[in-house]
């Protein structure tokens, strides 16, 4: 079995320059695929369960991380709410023993949390159009 550590691990996001970490990441949550299914009940079923059916199509999920905010780092990412890149956007979760590559369809940026004893944070999230890529170890 192996574990891998996760200091050193980063989130990029192409927000109009190239591919770029976001800086001051405190956690990162990656995508969830699942597969796309449906119910394929019918009138003559005697089992008391309910059938699905998968269609073959799967379902990226999102990618989500916490930051630090801080104005002027996370500028990017403000811009790309303000002007949407309707194309898809570039993104990787970069992890001690391999990369997961991604397209962005949409992005999520704010919320997070101020408290009198911490610091600002911020939550960000990625819509995936399509699954992630999981690349080799670096």
């Amino acid at each position: 079995m192996s574990i891998m550590a996760g200091k050193g691990s980063s989130f990029s996001i192409d927000v109009g320059a190239g591919l770029a970490a976001v800086s001051q990441v405190i956690g990162i949550t990656p995508p969830e695929g699942a597969n796309e299914t449906f119910e394929a009940d019918y009138l003559g079923n005697a089992s008391a369960g309910i059938p699905h059916q998968a269609t073959g199509r799967t379902e990226g999920g999102s990618a989500s991380a916490e930051v630090w905010l801080d104005n002027t780092s996370h500028a990017g990412l403000i811009g790309l709410l303000a002007t949407p890149d309707t194309n898809g956007f570039s993104c990787s979760i970069g992890f001690t023993s391999g990369t997961w590559t991604f397209t962005g369809a949409g992005l999520t940026f704010g919320g997070g949390s101020v408290a009198l004893s911490d610091g600002v944070k911020a939550n960000l999230a990625v819509k995936l159009s399509g699954v992630a890529a999981i690349g080799a170890g670096t």
